[in-house]
């Protein structure tokens, strides 16, 4: 994926742009109206998903647990760290 140049597709492959389409429609159809919904996924998709910056893929941890709720900015969650 390149942050720089979003549309970029390399022969048999997809750009940023159309991964970022296909994970937020996928994300839509994983939504729960009625509750929270969880989705898995590697960071490519989550940056790609969740709109971060490159400083935000650049940080990501294994694991890294983000909260989204439309029309917000994602953010991370802190877990607390075991006894």
């Amino acid at each position: 994926m390149s942050f720089h140049l979003p549309t970029l597709r390399f022969p048999g492959g997809e750009s940023g742009h159309q991964a970022q389409a296909r994970i937020q429609a996928a994300l839509q159809d994983a939504r729960d109206p009625a509750g929270v919904s969880v989705v898995v996924t590697h960071g490519n998709l989550l940056t790609l998903g969740l709109n971060l910056r490159f400083a935000d893929w650049a940080a990501l941890r294994n694991p890294d647990v983000w909260l989204w709720v439309p029309g917000t900015r994602p953010r991370r969650l802190d877990p607390e760290p075991l006894p």
